[in-house]
């Protein structure tokens, strides 16, 4: 079950690294070796009027019944409430919904899945000139270990620190991954207000070189595999599937409760293009070749769909126990990999879901690359047991 004193160490938690009150034991090197410069971003003109009715839309369809006793509904109870509101208004007002969906910092829309909350934005300690430097050096460090994690740096060792610092901005780090991945990086930023790094390709926030590293362990692990299907459990903002996709991956669902299922519809919507994007209760031509950012009823209730590989990131462990099981349940038939990556701090883990399967081959279990405290799994399951499509 999950208890008010655990959504309250979560808040805690996020306070703590917005406030850079302990910089240094959040980098990965050396603070001197990063040279980052601060940015936060400004407004943007956008024509979104046909965007923003697609995604009320499919909130308006969707249900909030899979909640349960979870860290969500305490967002959704503390934070979210006049916004669902807004969004299921009979009578909508559309300058009200296109100002949200705008202007995430303005209101509480992403509590939960990104930094850019107005309760968080609100505290001074969070937008000083000193934090706004911190994060930025946060989120450059960040975007040069994701460079370790894929072999394209070479691995930082603090034995060696008595040589000299290598030395890392943001055009010399983009420049090597770029080399490395043989792609050309974006960083989108749509919103207002997102604090991070500069780069030649965008400012850096946060997450971002987190969904750039899921992105290519997802690439990784479907190598061989043509035309390969995937889908993530919890998207968050869909900047993981905004990478999967300008690494070739095209057939990529989302499943998501619908306040979550707003932020990355809307988020995709303005960074890939609205032909890139299906949502609940649409139809097209070709969905294979759109992102599909869908509802938990889509999953459950399709028994017979299969994907090449099923990943969930910062979660599962947060939801019902009733509901995460529901989820293994389901995985297991639907999927021969699934990769979790996710914090044990909360009454059950991942593979606790997994202890009694007849399904499962075997996991491969590791400190995640890309933040202190989660732990990535790869769980394979025997693939002759899978529910055929």
């Amino acid at each position: 079950m999950y208890t008010r004193k655990q959504g309250l160490l979560l808040l805690l938690s996020i306070f703590v690294f917005l406030s850079g009150l302990s910089l240094q034991a959040e980098l990965f090197r050396r603070q001197e070796e990063i040279k980052a410069i601060p940015v936060r971003t400004a407004p943007v003109e956008v024509n979104d009027a046909s965007l923003v009715k697609r995604v009320v839309s499919a909130y308006q369809l969707s249900n909030r019944k899979h909640l349960g006793n979870s860290m969500w509904q305490l967002f959704f109870d503390q934070r979210h409430k006049e916004i669902h509101q807004a969004f299921n208004n009979e009578q909508l007002d559309l300058d009200q919904t296109t100002f949200l969906l705008r202007n995430p910092g303005a209101s509480d829309l992403f509590w939960g899945i990104d930094n850019l909350a107005k309760s968080i934005l609100s505290l001074p300690q969070i937008t000083s000139s000193k934090a706004m430097v911190d994060c930025s050096v946060q989120c450059l460090d960040a975007l040069v270990r994701f460079g370790e994690a894929i072999g394209a740096i070479k691995l930082n060792n603090p034995e060696a620190y008595i040589l000299s610092p290598r030395e890392w901005d943001g055009l010399t780090t983009v420049k090597k991954l770029e080399d490395f991945l043989g792609i050309i990086l974006k960083f989108p930023n749509p919103y207002p207000d997102e604090i991070g790094a500069w780069t030649p390709r965008g400012v850096v926030s946060y997450r971002t070189p987190q969904a750039l590293y899921q992105a290519v362990l997802i690439k990784n692990l479907l190598k061989g595999i043509e035309k390969p299907r995937v889908l993530e459990i919890g998207g968050g903002l869909g900047r993981t599937a905004y990478y999967a996709r300008l690494l070739g991956i095209e057939d990529y669902t989302i499943i998501d409760i619908p306040m979550t299922a707003v932020c990355s519809a809307y988020f995709l919507g303005r960074t890939l293009g609205e032909n890139e994007i299906l949502l609940f209760g649409e139809k097209c031509h070709n969905p294979k070749k759109r992102i599909k950012i869908l509802t938990p009823d889509h999953f459950f209730n399709n028994v017979h769909q299969h994907y090449d590989l099923i990943i969930n990131v910062d979660s599962l462990t947060e939801m019902d126990p009733n509901f995460a099981k529901a989820y293994a349940f389901m995985i297991e038939k639907s999927t021969p990999i699934f990769v979790s990556i996710n914090h044990e701090v909360n009454s059950f883990t991942v593979k606790g879901l997994f202890d009694e399967s007849r399904y499962l081959e075997n996991v491969q279990r590791k400190p995640y690359w890309m933040r202190n405290g989660y732990t990535e799994e790869t769980f394979r399951f025997k693939s002759d047991e899978l529910i055929d499509e």
